[in-house]
C-alpha cells in the first residue's frame, strides 16, 4: 500500500539515508621487490657456490652432492635474474586485497613499517601463530595514506628484524 504523502507505508525517510556509507577505496600498484643486485653480488654467488661444492667434493668424494650444490647455486642465480612484477593492492571496507587475494584487516594484531633500499614496506603480523606475515611494498607517494588507513584498524608497533630477515638482508635475496 503506497501513501502519496509519506512514501511506502508511511515511511517518509529518504532511501539514500538507509544505505551504509561507502568507505573510500585506496588502490595502488607497486613492484614485487626492488631489484638491487650488482655484478659483484652475482660474481660472489658463483664463487661461493664453486667453493662450497669443491669443499663438499673434497670432503665426501660424492659427485651427486656436489652436483646438487651446483644446481642449487644455479637455481638461486636463475631466481635472482627474474624481473619483479607489478602487484595491485587495494584497501576498502577493512579488507586488504593483493592481486585477487583478500585479507581481512581484523585478522592481524599489528603492523610495522620498515625501509628497505628505495622503498617503504609494511609487515602485517597475523593473530594466529602459524599464519605467515603479509608484506606490502609501498611507493613514497602513497605510503602515508596507506599507513594512516591501516592504522585506523590495526595498531602500529616498532619493527625489529628476526634472524631470517637479517640473513635475507645480508644476501639480498
Amino acid at each position: 500500500m503506497v501513501n502519496e504523502n509519506n512514501g511506502f507505508l508511511g515511511n517518509n525517510q529518504n532511501p539514500a539515508q538507509d544505505l551504509p556509507k561507502k568507505e573510500p577505496e585506496l588502490a595502488w600498484t607497486s613492484k614485487e621487490y626492488v631489484p638491487e643486485k650488482s655484478t659483484k653480488w652475482y660474481i660472489s654467488l658463483i664463487i661461493v657456490t664453486l667453493i662450497a661444492s669443491g669443499l663438499v667434493y673434497v670432503g665426501t668424494k660424492d659427485l651427486i652432492s656436489t652436483f646438487v650444490l651446483i644446481a642449487c647455486g644455479l637455481l638461486v642465480l636463475g631466481y635472482s635474474l627474474k624481473k619483479p612484477k607489478n602487484i595491485e593492492y587495494r584497501i576498502r571496507n577493512n579488507e586488504l586485497i593483493i592481486q585477487n587475494r583478500t585479507y581481512f584487516l581484523g585478522n592481524f594484531r599489528a603492523f610495522s613499517v620498515y625501509k628497505k633500499a628505495n622503498s617503504e614496506n609494511l609487515m602485517l603480523i597475523p593473530l594466529k601463530r602459524f599464519v605467515p606475515r603479509v608484506y606490502i611494498s609501498l611507493d613514497r607517494e602513497i605510503s602515508q595514506n596507506v599507513i594512516n588507513t591501516i592504522n585506523q584498524v590495526i595498531p602500529a608497533i616498532k619493527y625489529s628484524q628476526d634472524f631470517i630477515e637479517r640473513i635475507n638482508d645480508i644476501i639480498r635475496f
